[in-house]
C-alpha cells in the first residue's frame, strides 16, 4: 500500500484508520540499508559504473523491515500491514 505525505495528518491517514478498524495493528516499511544507494544521483552512477565495469561487481540493494509507530508527513512508497508482529 502506498501513502502520500499530503494524506497524513497528525500521524494518521484515512487509509490507516480503515486498516486499523479491519484489525491491522502492525505497520512496516522497507528501508534500504545500503549506504551507496543513498548517495546523490551523479555520485551513485559513478560508483555503480566503477563497481560494475571496473571491478565486475554489481551493487545490491539491501532492505530491512522497519516498524512504523507514528507516520510522519512524508511519502511511503510501500507499507506492509499485518495482524500480528513480523520478525
Amino acid at each position: 500500500m502506498e501513502i502520500l505525505g499530503r494524506d497524513i495528518v497528525d500521524g494518521n491517514a484515512e487509509s490507516i484508520t480503515i486498516l486499523k478498524q479491519l484489525g491491522y495493528s502492525y505497520f512496516y516499511e522497507l528501508e534500504d540499508t545500503n549506504i551507496v544507494n543513498k548517495l546523490p544521483r551523479p555520485l551513485y552512477k559513478l560508483t555503480r559504473f566503477v563497481s560494475g565495469f571496473i571491478m565486475n561487481k554489481r551493487l545490491t540493494k539491501r532492505y530491512q523491515l522497519r516498524s512504523i509507530q507514528h507516520f510522519k508527513s512524508r511519502n511511503y512508497s510501500m507499507i506492509i500491514c499485518s495482524h500480528e508482529p513480523l520478525a
